[in-house]
């Protein structure tokens, strides 16, 4: 029981890293620079009767250069690199094309995309973004999670390469219901040490001193802090859990070679792991503006306007002074002296160097900060065309090109991450992943009968030396033929539509290959739109392109509806082939009657068969016209 209640290893070292960030001042500069960007900008500020002014630059400033890293699209490309096999290489072409296909589906259905967004906003903010990826045994398939600046502890906090790190935890509050569930589902599949007095005496703590955000320091349910230990033995990624108090699992391998572990740091500082963001520097400035802001409206509210001046003891009711439509009674005064006992202040005139500093402030800022108005695109686009605009917007654009770059450099760490995965988790039976197909291509590669049943051509009895990649994939069709042909009779355009179909990668295959992993990046922003648009508008103007090739090459998100224009074009191509099928049947039927008029007997002194009576009998040329 003693072992129980001393702190485990694993505490220890946080309470290390802890002590660490608090003497850098992580967890209060965390807090403040997200008060500031969500416009609490006087944190224990007591005004009194004034209204303090919020004049808030740091949201526009910071909105516009992450509008900006994710108005591209991004996708992953895998490359076979097995340069040692070449056959092989060539044979994973295939492979990697499908896998491509599927990691953007991936990327969908686990709203990675939403979370490496909400990374770069971390990042640009506090300096940092973290992603972590859990894998689910039973899905057979990552699980990101985006991890708090202030719930990561490096080993070296100097060192940005966290894949060399000796150890890295993983801090995260919960509630102590379902840690006790852990641990004793842990200790009946016997992955700790510990009995049901242990378990029983997890209890709630209050360490949310660490947490981000001013919220996160009031807990509604009992919670506790649990760490995540991943180190480094014996060449692979070990992972241990724990309390304050008690192991909540025992050290395993986790059989990776880099830890599940992908940050991005928006500002890279050196000896530091951490870097800086974009806000706690413009901190200062803010301040600065919003107390001119806030002097300016006292210095108005005070002297801007006129005030009344009253002489009370030659008033006989002075509270009327105040009072619309009163009369005001004077003792002793006639009312052509009315004006020496009341009169009124003019008011003061302001200098404009207060305005000036206020301006100055606001313009210098957001243009140091390369985020002027004439970058965030105060441009009228029926004045410019949209490749000026585009030029504009790129040319001002340089200064992020930096952020791009470490953000592609993330997002190629995560791919390399769930490829690595895959390779280390793969099932016996295989890797299944899922691609999209037309109903056209599924009836074409599988013929006429489309079977569901999963067929192994990568069996040991059938594999063969000169068998390509196409041969050994294992694939499960959707649908059957019948079933197939019943939707076609209710749809006639299923011929054009995607369906997704399951296919297993033989683990072997997976495990054997070795990829190049790269981000491919495409403008994507409405300028960039527009100038593509033009660009195929003038080439059909000046007959380059016609119509068809036009509409193919529309972008599918474009403002033009690619989906009406090619519903045109297939109409089109059903009146033309209805036309084809009409003038065809009418060769043919010409063509057959003049076959049976070549077989009629030619009977002498005819001069055309046609010329026949319906008796059969001849008339001579004379009688014919008469």
């Amino acid at each position: 029981m003693e072992e129980m209640y001393s702190r485990t290893d694993e505490w220890t070292l946080y309470e290390k890293g802890k002590d660490f960030l608090s003497r850098k001042n992580i967890y209060s500069d965390t807090d403040k620079v997200y008060r500031f960007f969500n416009g609490n900008q006087w944190q224990g500020l007591e005004s009194g009767v004034i209204s303090p002014i919020t004049y808030n630059i740091i949201k526009p400033i910071v909105k516009y250069k992450i509008g900006v890293i994710n108005g591209n699209g991004y996708s992953i490309v895998f490359s076979p690199n097995n340069f040692e096999d070449e056959r092989f290489q060539i044979e994973m072409t295939g492979l990697c094309e499908q896998l491509n296909e599927y990691i953007n589906i991936l990327w969908e259905n686990k709203k990675i995309d939403a979370k490496a967004r909400e990374i770069l906003k971390d990042g640009c903010i506090n300096s940092e973004g973290i992603l972590y990826l859990d894998y689910d045994m039973t899905e057979n398939e990552v699980n990101p999670e985006v991890i708090n600046k202030t719930n990561i502890y490096y080993e070296n906090e100097n060192n940005p390469d966290i894949n060399e790190q000796d150890y890295i935890l993983i801090t995260t509050r919960r509630s102590v219901s379902s840690v006790r569930r852990e641990a004793k589902k842990n200790m009946e599949f016997g992955l700790n040490s510990l009995n049901k007095d242990d378990i029983d005496n997890i209890r709630g703590d209050n360490n949310t001193k660490e947490q981000s955000g001013d919220y996160a320091k009031e807990e509604l349910n009992n919670m506790v802090l649990v760490v995540s230990k991943f180190f480094k033995k014996d060449g692979h990624i070990w992972f241990k859990k724990s309390t304050e108090n008690a192991v909540i699992e025992d050290e395993r391998d986790l059989g990776l070679s880099k830890y599940p572990i992908a940050h991005f740091v928006w500002e890279e500082v050196k000896g530091s792991a951490r870097g800086t963001g974009e806000v706690l520097n413009l901190i200062p400035n803010q301040i600065e503006i919003n107390k001119t802001a806030t002097r300016r409206s006292l210095a108005v509210m005070m002297g801007a306007y006129p005030k009344l001046v009253v002489d009370g003891d030659r008033i006989s009711n002075p509270d009327s002074i105040t009072k619309v439509g009163n009369a005001i009674f004077t003792k002793g005064q006639t009312v052509d002296d009315v004006r020496k006992v009341v009169g009124y202040l003019n008011p003061a005139s302001m200098s404009s160097d207060s305005v000036s500093l206020q301006n100055d402030l606001i313009n210098n800022t957001k243009d140091l900060a390369g985020a002027g108005d004439s970058v965030t695109g105060d441009v009228n686009p029926e004045q410019a065309s949209g490749q000026a605009i585009l030029a504009v917007q790129q040319a001002s654009q340089q200064n992020l090109t930096d952020y791009l770059i470490r953000f592609k450099d993330f997002l190629e760490d995560v791919a390399s991450i769930i490829f690595e995965m895959w390779q280390v988790y793969t099932p016996d039976e295989g890797k299944a992943i899922i691609t999209k197909q037309s109903v056209q291509g599924l009836k074409e590669d599988m013929g006429p009968q489309i079977n569901m049943e999963n067929i192994n051509p990568y069996s040991a009895d059938e594999t063969g030396e000169g068998e390509d990649f196409d041969s050994k994939l294992i694939s499960s069709k959707v649908g059957h033929g019948e079933v197939i042909s019943s939707v076609e009779e209710n749809d006639k355009d299923i011929e054009d539509k995607e369906v997704y179909i399951r296919k297993v990668i033989p683990k072997e295959l997976i495990e054997k290959l070795k990829v190049n992993i790269k981000i491919d990046v495409s403008p994507n922003s409405p300028f960039d739109k527009y100038a593509r648009e033009t660009a195929l508008q003038n080439l059909m103007t000046n007959q380059l392109i016609t119509f068809e090739e036009y509409a193919e090459n529309l972008p599918s998100d474009s403002v033009m509806p690619k989906d009406i224009l090619t519903n045109i074009l297939k109409k089109r191509k059903e009146e033309e082939a209805k036309i084809n099928q009409i003038e065809m049947a009418a060769e043919e039927k010409k063509a057959e009657i003049d076959s049976n008029l070549a077989e009629l007997p030619v009977q002498e002194g005819n001069v055309n068969p046609i010329g026949n009576d319906m008796t059969g009998q001849g008339q001579s040329e004379g009688e014919f016209y008469n």
